[in-house]
């Protein structure tokens, strides 16, 4: 939502440029269309075109990858503009330029919400609205209760975490275990099957000296073609 024009010291002067197109307030956090040249505040024109996809104004399609900041020189006017302090009905008389109003509400001596330190002197901060009601020792008893809330709070949360790390290790643990079985049968077939390799390459190695007897063994049974055969005489 904008700003409302009477919050500014000369609203005559306020540009209607200036205007955001849908709530008619003064822009803040100001977009604009770069195909109409319509400008919107954010929060506006987020909502509008949650339930539509034209311009409110001349009903050109838009959308929000359509929407840029609006341009440098219309940050800078508004930027200028002289505001009073939205506190003004509590007592706030300050005159302030828009770009300066974020920084001033937080401390204004008028803003029933700002953050003030306890003038009885028991350290605890509270809003100056509720500094007329402030009981410290009531309030010490609740800022008590509430940390000792939320104490149990962390040591319910510790001790979940050191369940969940023991669980963890004890996991790991027996990961590790698992990892070592298996290196340890893997190691064990390796041995087995280079024991087989050994075995068989003895079994098919034959020593020279026996295959030289059988040679010469074979070469003695074997006849000489060259050799005749004398026919027998008759007696």
């Amino acid at each position: 939502m904008g700003f409302e024009i009477n919050c500014f010291v000369s609203p005559s002067l306020v540009n209607e440029d200036l205007i955001c197109n849908i709530c008619g307030g003064v822009l803040e956090d100001g977009l604009w269309s770069p195909e109409c040249e319509h400008s919107f505040c954010k929060v506006c024109i987020h909502k509008w075109l949650q339930r539509s996809t034209v311009c409110p104004n001349d009903r050109q399609y838009l959308n929000l990858t359509l929407l840029k900041p609006i341009p440098r020189f219309m940050r800078n006017i508004l930027d200028k503009l002289e505001m009073k302090c939205k506190f003004i009905g509590n007592g706030c008389l300050q005159v302030i330029p828009l770009e300066s109003l974020r920084q001033h509400i937080p401390v204004c001596d008028f803003n029933p919400d700002k953050q003030i330190d306890c003038v009885s002197g028991c350290g605890l901060t509270l809003k100056k609205r509720e500094l007329e009601s402030h009981n410290c020792v009531k309030a010490l008893r609740q800022r008590v209760d509430t940390l000792v809330e939320e104490n149990m709070k962390y040591e319910r949360s510790v001790t979940s975490v050191r369940f969940e790390l023991n669980s963890l290790r004890n996991e790991n643990k027996k990961t590790n275990e698992l990892v070592n079985s298996l290196q340890n049968d893997v190691k064990r077939l390796l041995a087995d099957r280079q024991m087989s390799v050994s075995t068989d390459s003895n079994a098919s190695a034959v020593p020279q000296s026996s295959l030289g007897v059988k040679s010469e063994k074979n070469s003695r049974m074997v006849p000489n073609p060259y050799v005749l055969i004398t026919p027998l005489q008759s007696s």
